[in-house]
């Protein structure tokens, strides 16, 4: 997959907030992350693409994580995605 060269860096305060609080639910350890827009949108997509191409029933073996949580990621990495890309 190819991103626009064009999609901004800067950090995406409201996104490393959203993960910090999957991360949290999830048991890790407490860090601070900061994600650029450049890679939230990787991350979007690369979830997209193993929800899509495994299934219900291997992405939760595949990865330890209901098919149900993922999607709720997703759906959550689609909102602020575009919230942020409608303040640029």
């Amino acid at each position: 997959m190819v991103l626009d060269s064009n999609i901004s860096t800067r950090p995406l305060g409201l996104v490393a907030k959203n993960f910090n609080s999957y991360w949290d639910t999830l048991g890790g350890p407490k860090m601070g992350v900061s994600l650029s827009l450049r890679q939230t949108l990787a991350f979007r997509n690369a979830l997209r693409e193993s929800l899509r191409k495994l299934g219900i029933e291997d992405f939760q073996t595949r990865t330890g994580y209901t098919f149900e949580f993922g999607q709720r990621v997703l759906r959550e990495l689609d909102a602020t995605i575009g919230s942020e890309s409608a303040t640029d």
